[in-house]
């Protein structure tokens, strides 16, 4: 069976609220290429305001089929497979990666992307782990609500790849954000998630937790101070179908092929998190439904 219109699998954040996303750029201390448009030297991109990429997902919902419009508890899973060896990582990449940046590089216009996902440059990906619910009016207006979980983004380049003997050394952890809230929208489900750990790896002598600057300060910056930095995800809906399957037990498998984009905020008081939460939270409440089981 085929659910055309939402996908069912992870969907990320935006922060298209009552504060706009911040600007931010990656220096990965190399100097892959790209034009002279750089934040920090050589070594960085230009200022950016969103990542863009595609990603799998595979969803779970504790229910069949029949039951599934009334409404499930679910979890998601997806991006990169870091369970298994480096061929196993390697080969789950491909549809779970940053393609594109907003803005782009478009030869010596445009910020520099420093040869993100360009061959011989760098790249980033991802993997996430939710958990919430889903329903809707019928199977072509599903939606998800996704209340807590965490995305964590990695790095990767041909080097740390050709080297690895383990998945974890090929796929260096950059930060991690814990969900806490969805909204729906007429472009997809926004996960809202906050800043909570950096990793501890070296990236070419850039602390892992430098990789990602705001004006205000790199992300290690903000998980020491406990400042409030809020990550945009937004999701929209591959060409390609989401596939349901009634398994026969009691539940219900969802996979497909997305893309969306990712942004940040640095949320200046502690309570502003909670009043966006709120607010959203009664623009959303008409349309979707608070489950338990």
């Amino acid at each position: 069976m085929k659910f055309k219109t939402l996908a069912a699998g992870a969907c990320l954040v935006a922060s298209s609220m009552t504060v706009s996303a911040d600007e931010f750029y990656i220096d990965v201390g190399v100097d892959f290429g790209g034009n002279a448009n750089t934040a920090a030297g050589p070594t960085s991109t230009g200022w950016l305001r969103e990542l863009q990429y595609q990603y799998t997902s595979n969803t779970l919902a504790d229910c069949g089929l029949a039951d599934l419009v009334g409404g499930c508890n679910i979890t998601t899973t997806g991006g990169v497979y870091l369970g298994g060896s480096v061929q196993d990582a390697n080969a789950s990449v491909p549809t779970n990666k940053v393609g594109a940046t907003t803005h782009s590089e478009d030869l010596d216009l445009g910020p520099s992307s420093n040869g993100l996902n360009n061959s011989g440059g760098f790249n980033l990906t991802f993997a996430f782990n939710l958990t919430g619910t889903i329903s809707g009016n019928d199977l072509q207006s599903l939606a998800t609500d996704y209340t807590a979980g965490s995305v964590t983004f990695y790095y990767y380049d041909a080097n740390t790849r050709n080297t690895a003997t383990t998945p974890t050394e090929a796929y260096l952890e950059l930060f991690t954000f814990n969900i806490f809230d969805t909204i729906q929208s007429t472009g997809g489900p926004k996960v809202f998630g906050q800043l909570t750990s950096v990793g501890s790896d070296d990236i070419n002598g850039v602390d892992a937790g430098d990789v990602f600057t705001l004006s205000t300060g790199t992300f290690r910056d903000f998980v020491e101070s406990m400042a409030n930095v809020v990550l945009g995800l937004d999701f929209n809906t591959d060409p390609t179908d989401v596939d349901i399957v009634d398994n026969g037990n009691g539940t219900t498998s969802l996979s497909g092929t997305h893309s969306g984009s990712f942004s940040v905020t640095n949320v200046p008081e502690p309570s502003t998190i909670a009043l966006m939460g709120l607010g959203l939270l009664g623009l959303a409440g008409a349309s979707r439904r608070k489950l338990s089981k």
